[in-house]
């Protein structure tokens, strides 16, 4: 049961991204001058990587979400620490930290890293 409740967290993170993308990159008027759009957007966890989404089967999955959660390496978490790691391009850390997002990403992914470098 733990796993549907991951992969329904997945998707609700994948929708606030892309709700992320579409705020970001068009103007949205709410009509309220006191709704923030972007006031927590810095805290969204990010997408899961590519292995995650394009798993054949369950238990492919199991396999890529057992990896992916157990994994060692510091990672790119948050909305937040994506565009720091793009404004701090002349540093090795946030560099690395940047390739390895980039090699996992998915599509959704390298949008998310298109629009963090123009926040």
């Amino acid at each position: 049961m733990a796993e549907h409740s991951d992969l329904k967290t997945n998707w609700i993170t994948r929708t606030a991204c892309l709700f992320f993308l579409i705020c970001h990159c068009v103007s949205v008027d709410t009509g309220c001058d006191k709704c923030e759009i972007f006031g927590n957007f810095g805290k969204l966890p990010l997408s899961s990587p590519k292995t995650l989404w394009e798993a054949k089967s369950r238990a492919d999955w199991e396999v890529e979400y057992s990896t992916y959660s157990n994994r060692q390496e510091s990672v790119l978490e948050t909305m937040e620490m994506l565009i720091d790691a793009q404004k701090g391009n002349h540093d090795p850390a946030k560099t690395q930290l940047l390739d390895h997002w980039n090699c996992r990403a998915d599509n959704l992914g390298s949008l998310l890293a298109i629009t963090a470098s123009i926040a």
